[in-house]
């Protein structure tokens, strides 16, 4: 939402941004769910499952208008296009929230007996609801990580696609398609432990060692340009111009406000 006039080509995949950090948050509240006591362990789960579901749905809206966006218009700029790696982030970090936290619930019922989401203590319909919930957790968790997969794959061909065509040009930007190839492996390996599946575990395992690639590939480069250089912190839009942020004494800030 925004008090300004957007327009379709305007629309990046930054706009997924803080819907983002609902789904890490999420997934955070359930790894640490595993350490507290039963009773916050609880009240985490719950937590953390309201947070999902205030991030995952509107990341579903936001892609589909991103994808809205992408069709009716070319792709982002050079400068921007490792934006399109963003688009995997929400899928990946849902899929590792939805799997921790069904196992959470299953370690609560092995410790308390208590039939999950309820205070009911029957250690027989718990294990049962404890079972449904993973055989249930498991294909949403596969269902999203595909969806995830898509967007990997896009977005690769779509960086490769630019990387021909024009040059990309250096700028921090580029670490842009690390967390979200990072939470793609997460979930991954998170799918090969519930399934026992080496297929998974090994996807996630050269997942991982892709995400250690780039890293290493861009840590210097940023070491480099950002110390010694002091040329990389700019905006990536003011790189395709070549040009300076206005001064203060170039922009009428009361003028240009739009409400």
């Amino acid at each position: 939402m925004s008090r300004q006039n957007v327009e379709n080509r305007q629309i990046f995949a930054t706009a997924l941004l803080p819907t983002v950090s609902t789904i890490v948050a999420a997934s955070t509240g359930a790894s640490v769910a595993t350490v507290l006591p039963d009773s916050q362990a609880r009240i985490t789960i719950v937590i953390s499952y309201i947070l999902l579901g205030m991030g995952l749905p509107i990341s579903v809206l936001l892609m589909a208008n991103y994808s809205y966006r992408l069709i009716l218009f070319k792709l982002p700029q050079p400068a921007f296009i490792s934006s399109t790696f963003i688009t995997i982030g929400p899928c990946g970090q849902s899929a590792y929230a939805i799997l921790k936290l069904s196992s959470d619930v299953n370690m609560l019922i092995s410790k308390t007996g208590l039939v999950p989401f309820t205070g009911v203590r029957d250690e027989q319909a718990a294990r049962l609801a404890g079972i449904a919930l993973q055989t249930v957790s498991i294909p949403m968790a596969l269902f999203i990580w595909g969806f995830g997969v898509l967007w990997f794959f896009f977005a690769v061909i779509s960086f490769a696609d630019t990387w021909a065509a024009k040059k990309i040009p250096l700028n921090l930007s580029l670490w842009a398609c690390t967390f979200p190839i990072g939470t793609l492996a997460l979930s991954a390996q998170e799918l090969g432990k519930e399934m026992d599946s080496t297929g998974m575990k090994v996807v996630g395992t050269i997942l991982m060692m892709l995400l250690l690639i780039i890293w290493l590939l861009l840590f210097p480069v940023t070491l480099y340009f950002s110390v010694i250089k002091d040329s990389w912190f700019t905006s990536p839009c003011l790189s395709e111009v070549g040009g300076q942020p206005p001064s203060f004494e170039e922009v009428d800030f009361i003028k240009n406000r739009k409400y």
